[in-house]
């Protein structure tokens, strides 16, 4: 919420017909890179979830509800800008 950077992997995700929902986890106690990573030192920390659904070909949207204080929750749609030449979008 500050701006500083912040990374989340993804935890158990769940399909269910067009949506994929996961739980998200944050390095909520980090380590050290390179030859000083301590593997035990990192503790993940529950972010909240992540939902992307496809709308269509040409679209999907992402939302996101957090759990931590400052993030809060909220949505985006992401439409296609350009398509390869003789692609579709058959399945």
């Amino acid at each position: 919420p500050d701006g500083n950077p912040f990374w989340t992997i993804s935890g158990d995700v769940v399909i269910d017909g067009s949506s994929i929902t996961a739980s998200m986890l944050y390095p909520a106690q980090a380590t050290k890179f390179g030859a000083e990573f301590d593997p035990a030192e990192l503790v993940l920390g529950d972010w909240g979830t992540l939902t992307l659904e496809y709308i269509g070909c040409d679209a999907i949207t992402l939302g996101y509800e957090s759990v931590l204080e400052g993030f809060g929750s909220g949505g985006y749609e992401y439409v296609r800008l350009t398509a390869l030449d003789g692609t579709d979008c058959s399945f």
